[in-house]
């Protein structure tokens, strides 16, 4: 079947994901894990009221990589679809189990369901505080996973959010509605975002099928990164432009407006916040099928865009390593890639020392000359600057 793909990013991938070794704790883009271990149910807020009064019990399902022994991994918190009327968790297996066996922690959430008149709601009020009760419970689960970093064994400076249709448009939210003065005033009453400012900790949100609906919010302050996933033949025609947040039945006049990410890419790219749109064109005989960009049972290129927002999500991660005596930043060091146990010759010819990326010192460096260096990922330290050595 045709398709077409058009990418708004220009995306920067130093090396290709099967040069790294398995114990260097690098996230990669391609799976390098198989067994999986997962919790099916972690609370990760007291129990809630729902729109209705009732009890909710908001858990996560955690799906992590077995042989993943790294002491801390970015968080991906994935945030299933469904109408904020239904859904579950288990609905982000594919991309969860996927972004497991990268070595990612994966956090699929549970979170409050319902609003009034759900398949013709009387307003669009009901729409956005059904949205903004899925945007709180996110946060609680942000702040439950920060505050149990070890226990996990999260990187608390590499999280990520990802969500389909409705979750995406919770994800968004989550990401971008994150100030006490950017609650929607017929929200205030639901009580706080119970957040932090999401900028420099959540790095990145995916999305798909979902726009944003208060692309204002990119205005205010440093915000993650987006990219988002549509397919022209979406059964509920989620904006490209602005529109109708969905457009279906005789509903239109009651949902509010929202704006995909061909309408905020300017504002974007004026706040220099990274950004990426992929749009299929892709018919199916069931046009619901189309939705579900994320399921690989349903949407024929799901590994393509999947590949896509693993490299889009590594160019943005970042880590410290102590290096010698020093802590430095990933983000600062030049990088070079070599052939193992062979030798190699730094133009530079300078002098210093190699780092493993334990900081656990390896060999010294005389006039750039380097050689014997096993499969992984080093680091040379000198006085004119430090390179990172990826050995494949």
């Amino acid at each position: 079947m045709k398709y077409f793909c058009r990418f708004t990013f220009i995306m920067v991938i130093i090396c290709n994901s099967h040069l790294y070794s398995q114990n260097s704790c690098t996230i990669f883009t391609e799976i390098q894990y198989s067994e999986l271990s997962i919790v099916p149910a972690i609370q990760y807020a007291p129990v809630q009221l729902d729109f209705a009064g009732n009890n909710f019990l908001p858990t996560a399902r955690l799906v992590k990589a077995t042989e993943n022994t790294c002491p801390s991994s970015p968080l991906l918190i994935l945030v299933h679809g469904g109408g904020f009327t239904s859904g579950n968790a288990l609905l982000m297996d594919s991309l969860s189990f996927k972004f497991a066996k990268l070595g990612y922690v994966c956090a699929a959430i549970n979170y409050r369901l319902g609003w009034p008149g759900a398949d013709c709601p009387t307003d669009s009020a009901e729409a956005f505080r059904a949205w903004f009760r899925s945007v709180q419970d996110i946060n609680k689960a942000l702040t439950f996973f920060k505050s149990n970093f070890n226990e996990y064994q999260i990187d608390t400076n590499n999280i990520f959010l990802t969500g389909w249709s409705a979750g995406g448009y919770a994800a968004i939210g989550a990401a971008y509605t994150d100030l006490p003065d950017e609650i929607p005033s017929n929200c205030i009453d639901l009580g706080p975002i119970t957040g932090e400012p999401s900028f420099p900790s959540i790095k990145a949100v995916a999305t798909f099928s979902a726009a944003f609906l208060f692309p204002q919010h990119i205005n205010n302050g440093q915000k993650p990164a987006v990219i988002m996933f549509n397919n022209s033949a979406d059964a509920y025609q989620i904006p490209l432009e602005c529109g109708k947040w969905w457009n279906y039945g005789n509903c239109e006049n009651s949902f509010p407006q929202a704006c995909g990410i061909t309408s905020v890419l300017p504002i974007l790219e004026q706040n220099n916040i990274s950004s990426g749109h992929i749009i299929y064109n892709y018919q199916t005989s069931n046009q619901f099928n189309s939705h579900w960009l994320h399921n690989p049972a349903y949407f024929p290129f799901w590994e393509e865009e999947t590949d896509s927002m693993a490299a889009f999500f590594q160019q943005l991660i970042s880590f410290d390593i102590t290096v010698g005596q020093d802590k430095i930043s990933s983000k600062a060091i030049n990088s070079i890639v070599i052939s193992s146990f062979t030798e190699y010759t730094i133009p530079e010819k300078i002098n210093g020392k190699i780092f493993s990326i334990n900081g656990n010192f390896v060999a010294n460096v005389n006039q750039g000359f380097i050689k014997g260096l096993s499969p992984g990922i080093y680091f040379l330290q000198s006085n004119k600057t430090n390179i990172k050595i990826i050995v494949n």
